[in-house]
């Protein structure tokens, strides 16, 4: 497994994960 990609995938989940936070407060 390239790990590389782990980690783009681990830091896309968390920058969408913020951006949904994010999201609900303004909302």
């Amino acid at each position: 497994k390239d790990v590389r990609f782990v980690v783009l995938t681990n830091n896309y989940l968390q920058i969408r994960g913020i951006k949904k936070t994010d999201e609900g407060t303004y909302r």
